[in-house]
């Protein structure tokens, strides 16, 4: 059945279209990535473990520290051509010698990449990270910033964090790692609100791991927690900002 005719003339969608827009390019489906760059059952495996631990900690569980790293590559060490996995690996080395010292410390690291611009490369660079990591006995992590990059990635992290904002707590109620909500100790009722908004279950436009556009069901992250950015001010004004946090929850 032939669809049928707009009954907009083109000439008049060519005017009112894309106006701003120089060009779009096409997305790699998620399900290509991962049979690029497949983990094995000692991955998940991993994963699931470092989970669990972080669970724990979170829940008080646990006496231990969660540790989260992120690599800062400088102008030099792209200039000598290290990758964003060859410097998340050469942080996790040192930091995981400091964890086997102090087994208190359960570590994660958080890999950055030097892909500015959105790319198929960078999402390819992002998951090459997170397993080389994973392969290495180093749990990793992830901050999210849009509700896409999470289908390519989010089966190697044991923890993620994003903002506060309604549309990044409506990717947390969809996640199945520990999230943490985000947000500056001054605005501490902000972040309860976005977190209280993660625990509910959310309809939100994202892709599936074939690549099609999609509308996301989520059943609200049970497992979600405020993350407070501290102060310049000190201690005492940090600890008062979770107790206000804790209040509105």
């Amino acid at each position: 059945r032939a669809l049928p005719r707009s009954t907009t003339p083109r000439r008049h969608q060519v005017m009112s279209s894309d106006l701003n827009v120089e060009s779009i390019g096409a997305l790699i489906p998620p399900s290509c990535v991962f049979e690029e760059l497949p983990a094995d059952l000692a991955v998940y495996e991993h994963v699931v473990a470092a989970r669990e631990a972080v669970l724990s900690i979170l829940a008080g569980h646990s006496d231990r520290f969660l540790l989260i790293l992120q690599p800062r590559l400088g102008p030099s060490d792209q200039a000598d051509g290290e990758s964003a996995a060859d410097a998340a690996l050469r942080l996790a080395a040192d930091a995981k010698a400091a964890c086997d010292a102090h087994p208190q410390l359960q570590l994660l690291v958080l890999p950055t990449t030097t892909d500015t611009t959105p790319s198929n490369e960078a999402l390819r660079s992002l998951r090459r990270s997170l397993l080389a990591l994973n392969r290495h006995g180093v749990a990793a992590a992830a901050a999210f910033a849009d509700t896409i990059t999470p289908q390519y990635v989010s089966d190697l992290l044991a923890y993620a964090c994003v903002p506060a904002s309604s549309a990044m707590c409506e990717l947390v109620s969809g996640l199945s790692m520990p999230a943490g909500v985000e947000g500056s100790a001054a605005e501490p009722e902000r972040v309860a609100t976005a977190l209280g908004l993660a625990a509910q279950s959310h309809h939100f436009l994202g892709v599936s791991s074939a690549g099609l556009c999609g509308i996301v069901e989520s059943t609200g992250h049970p497992q979600a927690h405020a993350v407070l950015h501290s102060l310049p001010a000190g201690g005492n004004k940090l600890a008062d900002a979770a107790a206000r946090c804790s209040t509105a929850l």
